[in-house]
C-alpha cells in the first residue's frame, strides 16, 4: 500500500512550485487536497509547509483574512521562533499591514527581524525587510523603504534564495518608478522580469511587466507601453486572472483612446465591460467609469451617457477626495449637459470640477516635487558613500523620523496657539518649498545646470507632435495677428484695395513660411564626457572632482548661446541642445567647447596643476519624427566612438 504522506508530500512540493508562477493554479489545487482529506492526519513539519503555502498564496490572492487564518493554523503547530515559525508570523504581519492593523503589526515585524538577525535566518530576515519595504512605501516613507529594500535585497543575495532576491529586486523597481528614477527602475524591472520569466513564475512576471508598462507610459512611450500591457494581457490570460484582465484590457482602452484608435478602444472597452464584476479597487472602477463614459460619447449615445452620467456622478461629486479620472469625469460631465441645453447642470459640474481640478493639481505637483527630493537625496547619499551599510542607513533614518514625528508633533501644539499667525507662517513656508523644490526637480545641486529631468520635459514640450502643434498654433496666432495690424495700418493709409489685397497674401506667406520652419528645423545634440574623470576622483579625492565639474559647467554655460540648453545628465556626462542648428553649426560649438575645456587647467592649492580634456559625440537630426531616448542612445553611441578614437576629440553623426 503506498504511503499517503508521500503522496501528499510530492503535490504539495508541486503547490509550492507554483505559488509565485500560477496562484490560482495552486489554490485549486490546495482545495483540491482538503476536498479529499489528504490534510488529516499528515506529519506536523508537512501540515506547516501546507498551512505555509496556503496563506502566501491567499495573501497573493488579495484574500487577506484567509491568509492571516492559514497562517494562525500553522502557528499552532509549529517550532516556536524555527525559520518556518518566523515565516508564518511574517504571513500574520502581512495580512494585519493590508487590514488596517499596521501599528501593531509594524511592531511584530521589528520584533521579528530582531529575531531573525539573532539566529542568522537570512531567509527570514530578507522576508522581513521586503515586507517592512513594501509597507514604509504604502506609507510614504520612501527614504526608509529604499533603505529597507537594499537591505532586504543584501540579505537575499547573502542566503542565496534567487526568488527572494527577484521579488526584492522587482520591490525597489517599482520604488524608484513611483520617486520617477526611470533608468535605475527600468534596469531593476526588467532584470526581475527576466528572472521570473526563466523561473517561470508567470504572476511576479505579469505584475513586473505592468510596471514596465507604467514606465514607459510616464516617460511618454506609448506604443512601447501597449507592447507590454499586451504581455501581461497574454500572461494574465494564462494565470485565468480576472481581475488583471480587467485592468489590463481597462489601460489598454485609455492608451488606444489617447492615441485616436477608436475601434481598438472600443474592443478592450467590451473586453472590461464583461470582467468589471471581478473588480473591487476604487481606482480602476473610477478609471473604468470615465472611459466607459467616453466611449458612450464616442459611440454618439447620448440618452445612455446622460443615463449613466446621471447615476454615476452623484457620489463622486459629493466624495471628500477624487481621483483624476473622476475629476476628469466630471468636466466631460459638464460638456455634455452644455451641448444638451441643461446648463443649471453644467454650470454646477463645472465650477465643481474647478474647484477639485485646483485642489489636486496643488497636490499632485507637492507629491511630485517631494519624490523628486528623496530621490536626489539618495542619489547624493550613494554618490557619497561607497560601500553603504543600508542596514545603519535604515536604522538611522527610523531614528530621524521618529524624532521628526516628536518634533512635529510639538510644532502641531505651538501652530495651533498661534492661531491665524501660525496660518500664514504655513502658507509662506509651503511657498518658499514649492519654489525650492521646483528648483531642485529642474536643476542639478552642484553645478546649477539643468538635469536630465528638465530635458526630456523640454524636448517633448518643443519638438513631440503635441508640443510642436501647440507651438505651431501660437506661432500661426501671434503672426497672423501682427500682419493684420500691419495691413490694417497700410490700407487706411494707402486707401487702395490692390494694397490691402498685397498685404493678405503676405500675411498667409508668412504664416506658411514659420509654420514650415518650425516642422522642420535642424537640431543638434552635444553629449560630452570628461575624460578619465574616477582617475582624478581617485587621485586627488571627490571635492577636486567637484572642483572639475562645475569648472566644466561654467565654460559650458558661458560658451553656448541663450537659446541653448545645457544639462548635467550623470557623474562626468554633460549634455547640450542646440535648436534651429544645423551640422555644421553644432559641429563647430562642440569642437569649440572641447577645445576650451582642454585650455583650462585647475590649480590645487598644494601648486599642482590637473589638466582636463573631453570627448564629444554630436547629432544632428530632424527631432519631428525621433524619440527623445533614440536620440541619447544615438549620441552615446557616438560618444563612445570618440573614446575608442582616443578621447579629446569630437564624432559627429548628421542623421538622415
Amino acid at each position: 500500500m503506498a504511503n499517503p504522506h508521500l503522496g501528499f508530500e510530492s503535490r504539495l512540493s508541486g503547490v509550492e512550485k507554483l505559488v509565485y508562477a500560477l496562484p490560482e493554479k495552486a489554490n485549486a489545487e490546495l482545495a483540491q487536497m482538503e476536498e479529499e482529506q489528504l490534510v488529516v492526519n499528515q506529519p506536523e513539519g508537512l501540515l506547516v509547509r501546507y498551512y505555509l503555502a496556503k496563506a502566501t498564496i491567499s495573501f497573493l490572492l488579495q484574500d487577506y483574512s484567509k491568509s492571516q487564518a492559514a497562517a494562525e493554523q500553522g502557528l499552532a503547530i509549529a517550532a516556536k521562533d524555527s525559520s518556518e515559525a518566523l515565516q508564518l508570523n511574517l504571513k500574520v504581519i502581512q495580512a494585519l499591514l493590508y487590514t488596517g492593523q499596521s501599528e501593531d503589526a509594524a511592531r511584530q515585524l521589528d520584533d521579528i527581524l530582531k529575531v531573525a538577525q539573532a539566529n542568522g535566518d537570512l531567509l527570514v530576515e530578507a522576508e522581513a525587510l521586503l515586507t517592512k519595504g513594501i509597507h514604509l512605501n504604502n506609507q510614504g516613507a520612501l527614504k526608509s523603504s529604499y533603505a529597507a529594500l537594499m537591505s532586504s535585497l543584501e540579505a537575499a543575495e547573502a542566503s542565496g534564495h534567487d526568488d527572494v532576491t527577484g521579488r526584492a529586486a522587482f520591490a525597489l523597481g517599482q520604488l524608484l518608478l513611483k520617486l520617477n528614477g526611470f533608468e535605475r527602475s527600468q534596469i531593476m524591472l526588467q532584470e526581475a522580469q527576466r528572472f521570473f520569466e526563466t523561473r517561470k513564475m508567470s504572476f511576479s512576471q505579469m505584475l513586473a511587466q505592468l510596471d514596465i508598462a507604467e514606465l514607459h507610459e510616464k516617460q511618454l512611450q506609448k506604443e512601447q507601453a501597449i507592447v507590454a500591457y499586451q504581455s501581461a494581457l497574454k500572461l494574465a490570460r494564462v494565470l485565468g486572472d480576472g481581475r488583471y484582465r480587467f485592468r489590463i484590457n481597462l489601460l489598454l482602452a485609455g492608451l488606444y483612446q489617447e492615441l485616436g484608435q477608436q475601434h481598438l478602444m472600443q474592443q478592450h472597452m467590451q473586453s472590461a465591460e464583461e470582467l468589471q464584476h471581478r473588480e473591487k479597487l476604487p481606482f480602476y472602477i473610477a478609471k473604468f467609469q470615465l472611459l466607459k463614459a467616453r466611449s458612450l460619447l464616442d459611440r454618439n449615445a447620448l440618452p445612455e451617457l446622460i443615463t449613466y452620467l446621471d447615476k454615476t456622478l452623484p457620489d463622486i461629486v459629493n466624495a471628500a477626495s477624487n481621483y483624476r479620472t473622476q475629476v476628469e469625469l466630471i468636466k466631460l460631465a459638464a460638456e455634455v449637459y452644455a451641448e444638451q441645453g441643461d446648463y443649471q447642470k453644467a454650470f454646477e459640474n463645472f465650477r465643481t470640477y474647478h474647484q477639485q481640478y485646483v485642489r489636486l493639481n496643488s497636490q499632485e505637483h507637492l507629491q511630485d516635487m517631494t519624490r523628486q527630493q528623496v530621490l536626489f537625496d539618495l542619489e547624493r547619499l550613494e554618490y557619497e558613500n561607497h560601500n553603504l551599510n543600508w542596514k545603519n542607513v535604515l536604522q538611522r533614518m527610523e531614528i530621524e523620523e521618529a524624532q521628526h514625528t516628536v518634533s512635529n508633533m510639538a510644532q502641531a501644539m505651538v501652530w495651533l496657539s498661534l492661531g491665524v499667525v501660525s496660518l500664514l507662517l504655513v502658507s509662506l513656508w509651503i511657498y518658499r518649498s514649492r519654489v525650492k523644490w521646483g528648483r531642485l526637480a529642474r536643476t542639478d545641486t552642484l553645478t546649477g545646470l539643468y538635469n536630465r529631468r528638465y530635458l526630456t520635459e523640454w524636448y517633448h514640450r518643443n519638438f513631440s507632435k503635441e508640443g510642436r502643434l501647440l507651438m505651431s498654433r501660437q506661432l500661426a496666432g501671434n503672426l497672423a495677428r501682427v500682419a493684420d495690424f500691419w495691413k490694417t495700418e497700410r490700407s487706411q493709409g494707402a486707401g487702395k484695395h490692390e494694397q490691402a489685397e498685397w498685404d493678405g497674401e503676405q500675411t498667409g506667406k508668412i504664416v506658411g513660411d514659420a509654420l514650415a520652419q518650425a516642422g522642420q528645423a535642424s537640431f543638434t545634440l552635444i553629449l560630452a564626457d570628461i575624460d578619465y574623470f574616477k582617475n582624478i576622483n581617485d587621485t586627488y579625492g571627490h571635492e577636486t572632482g567637484d572642483r572639475v565639474l562645475t569648472q566644466v559647467a561654467e565654460i559650458f554655460r558661458s560658451h553656448v548661446r541663450s537659446s541653448d540648453v545645457v544639462a548635467r545628465v550623470g557623474g562626468e556626462e554633460f549634455m547640450v541642445m542646440l535648436p534651429n542648428t544645423g551640422y555644421e553649426s553644432g559641429l563647430r560649438i562642440a569642437e569649440n567647447l572641447r577645445a576650451k575645456v582642454a585650455g583650462a587647467a585647475l590649480e590645487l592649492e598644494n601648486g599642482t596643476t590637473i589638466h582636463i580634456t573631453s570627448s564629444f559625440g554630436v547629432l544632428t537630426s530632424n527631432p519631428s519624427e525621433q524619440d527623445f531616448t533614440a536620440l541619447c542612445s544615438k549620441a552615446d553611441e557616438l560618444l563612445y566612438a570618440a573614446k575608442a578614437q582616443g578621447r579629446n576629440c569630437v564624432v559627429s553623426l548628421q542623421a538622415t
